[in-house]
């Protein structure tokens, strides 16, 4: 009878552990993918410490959220309109049951939310607190412009590389690491779509992808991070 019923329990784990999370409810340190609602911080906060220490910094793309370890690295997608960017876990929060994360001023204008105030987001972990990627195969990239399909980023590569050369001829630069060469990139979005962009890499430690986003933002101010499988981000023929 005991044999039974441990056969059964053992049968309905792989049912429970894949029960959707309900809405506005934070999951556990080791989840995957979660959904649910995201507002941003207050500009009051601006300047004051944050859970890991840090001085809160909302020009910074951060966010906080209530159990994932300090330093993870999230994909944030607000559903409404397919925007995303990575965020940087250095607080704990929201106060409210309601909403899972709270991302920084910087990230919420990103993301298209700042008039709305809240909005349904996607989060899924990327990498984690050391900054390497947890999936296999995967690698950081900056992206550097976005495109509306393949044909408009190829135009745009060789309109930014153009702009590069120029650039370099007159203050007579040496020629940069690959991962600084600007290549045409995909990412598949939450609604299936391919979505090409103009970027740098791959780069396989955060801190390295940071530092070449600090660079590419002399030049590209809108410039951000993704975390992305290199067979998917390089098949862009």
């Amino acid at each position: 009878m005991l044999k039974r019923a441990i056969s059964l329990l053992l049968l309905a784990l792989p049912l429970f552990f894949s029960v959707p999370q309900a809405e506005g409810r934070s999951p556990g340190p080791m989840f995957q993918v979660a959904t649910g609602k995201a507002t941003f911080y207050s500009d009051s906060f601006h300047g004051k410490k944050t859970a890991n220490g840090e001085r809160y910094d909302k020009h910074a793309f951060t966010a906080a959220h209530r159990s994932l370890p300090l330093g993870t690295i999230v994909r944030v997608t607000n559903l409404s309109n397919g925007r995303n960017l990575l965020v940087r876990i250095n607080d704990r929060g929201p106060a409210k049951k309601k909403l899972i994360l709270d991302v920084s001023k910087a990230a919420a204008h990103r993301l298209n939310m700042v008039r709305r105030g809240v909005i349904p987001v996607q989060v899924e972990v990327v990498a984690d607190k050391r900054g390497v990627p947890v999936h296999r195969g995967s690698a950081f990239y900056v992206k550097v412009a976005e495109a509306k399909s393949l044909k408009d980023g190829q135009r745009k590569i060789v309109a930014l590389a153009s702009g590069r050369a120029q650039k370099s001829k007159t203050s007579r630069q040496h020629a940069r690491p690959v991962t600084n060469e600007l290549r045409l990139l995909s990412e598949s979005a939450p609604d299936g779509r391919t979505r090409y962009f103009v970027g740098q890499g791959p780069f396989t430690r955060y801190r390295d992808a940071v530092s070449a986003l600090r660079k590419a933002k002399d030049r590209h101010a809108q410039a951000s991070l993704a975390c992305l499988p290199v067979t998917v981000a390089e098949n862009t023929r």
